[in-house]
């Protein structure tokens, strides 16, 4: 693996701003091509000048409230129903039930009718059956964990999750993931990978319930060594942020290793986010014709798989049970992809089904629209700007150019509207240089897109 050295966070004051703003107004990006023939010295003028762009017209978000996400161990060596049992009390002794859980049985309570609830516990012996993982049994280990803090009784009066609403949740979290996922290329061939996970649970009443405080980085591991590592919400035993670190793989060498995102495939047929109650119904009935629930099934890759060369035809070709972007990164110059997917496979419609990192193209990006469609394809009959996300982060990254490295990536990310209200987390990984940093994003905004000026809500830890 390439080495890394974290840098100190650059702060671009406003006056720098104002100084250096002349010289960008007349200066457009240049092309992707034209990038690749660039001196370094032109590239980190592209990309400071990026920056005080940044700190112009799309300020950045971040704030001292956000904060690391904390690391738990789950051991895969150890029976299923115990592999999450500290990360349940670690949250708990961090945040407290008010300040986790109790957003997510708040909402249960506030949006899933009882018979939805009943329909969930009941598939949870077919999850295992169907699954290599006993995920099912992990499910039950979480429930355990926290009825053995008196937390897992959520019947009139009490307060907690029953099995059968954490197992909603385990089948809800893959419904509504609105994010922001860029692969990337530097000038010396390594890969980043940086995403942005979007993701509001949203109650009938209009309240917004906020995930933070459930947001870890798990290590899984085997005989002490970990296998792979992976953001994720604590309660939810699958994975939409991972990777295989290189050290990990079982014949060491310059090109294992590989990291991956998931990210919501809007349907234009209708403008509407699913229900979370048709969401759940929809994942069942796919489940039962024997596709994959899409966590699951990148917990299983990241396992099972080493290399990106091997990854991406399994990320592209097995049976899901709902279409989704599967966004790659491996270690090697050209290894990145954006994978849009049907149920059963990649959509080849417009030929571009699998979209590789080339010659021309050293990012790729994809937030929750075809990467193929164009802004009149998708407004909204509002005049609503759909792909303002995309847009404002495709214009970020022609600045930077190739002299992107993870600080820039991150703050392209923490630019408003690339951050926004639903923004929970952002992860920025690589296997080419082995670093894999989660920052959990604090959730005080006025609007969608206006950070709001008051102290954020988020429980400190003890």
């Amino acid at each position: 693996s390439r080495a890394w050295q974290p840098q100190v966070t650059l702060i671009v004051t406003t006056t720098l701003a104002l100084a250096l703003a002349p010289t960008l107004t007349p200066d457009p990006s240049p092309s992707l091509a034209q990038t690749r023939t660039l001196t370094r010295r032109d590239e980190e003028a592209m990309a400071a000048r990026a920056l005080a762009f940044l700190a112009l017209g799309l300020a950045a978000a971040a704030r001292a409230e956000d904060r690391g996400a904390p690391w738990f161990e789950v051991d895969l060596d150890i029976a299923p129903e115990e592999r999450w049992t500290a990360a349940v009390d670690g949250i708990l002794d961090l945040y407290g039930w008010e300040g986790s859980f109790a957003n997510v049985a708040n909402y249960v309570k506030d949006t899933l009718p009882a018979d939805t609830i009943a329909r969930a516990e009941q598939i949870l012996e077919a999850v295992n059956d169907n699954l290599e993982y006993a995920y099912g049994d992990e499910i039950k280990g979480i429930h355990a964990a926290l009825e053995k803090r008196g937390y897992g009784n959520s019947s009139a009066g009490s307060t907690g999750l029953s099995l059968g609403e954490l197992t909603a949740l385990n089948l809800l979290y893959e419904v509504t993931v609105w994010c922001t996922s860029i692969v990337a290329e530097t000038r010396d061939g390594a890969i980043l990978h940086g995403r942005n996970l979007d993701y509001t649970l949203k109650g009938e009443n209009g309240m917004i319930y906020g995930m933070q405080n459930i947001t870890a980085n798990i290590r899984f591991t085997r005989r002490g060594v970990t296998r792979f590592q992976a953001t994720t919400f604590v309660g939810y035993v699958g994975i939409l942020t991972g990777m295989k670190p290189s050290d990990a793989v079982s014949h060491v060498d310059d090109d294992g290793g590989w990291t991956v995102s998931v990210d919501q495939r809007e349907y234009l047929e209708d403008e509407d986010i699913p229900s979370a109650v048709d969401g759940i119904a929809a994942n069942v009935a796919a489940s039962n014709d024997g596709g994959l629930p899409i966590g699951f099934f990148l917990r299983d890759a990241l396992d099972q798989v080493d290399y990106f060369d091997d990854a991406l035809p399994r990320l592209a070709n097995e049976e899901l049970i709902a279409p989704a972007y599967i966004i790659l990164g491996g270690t090697s110059s050209g290894q990145g992809a954006v994978i849009t997917r049907d149920r059963q496979g990649p959509d080849n419609s417009h030929h571009e089904g699998v979209w590789m990192l080339d010659s021309k193209a050293w990012y790729r990006i994809e937030t929750n629209f075809d990467h193929w469609l164009t802004e009149a394809d998708v407004k909204s009959s509002d005049g609503t700007e759909k792909l303002w996300r995309r847009n404002n982060a495709t214009r970020l990254l022609d600045a930077v150019g190739p002299a992107i490295t993870p600080e820039r990536l991150d703050s392209i990310l923490d630019t408003v509207p690339v951050r926004n209200r639903g923004t929970q987390y952002t992860t920025i990984m690589s296997a080419s240089y082995d670093i894999y940093d989660t920052t959990v994003r604090e959730s005080c905004w006025e609007g969608y897109y206006t950070p709001c000026s008051t102290k954020p809500t988020l429980v400190a830890p003890a």
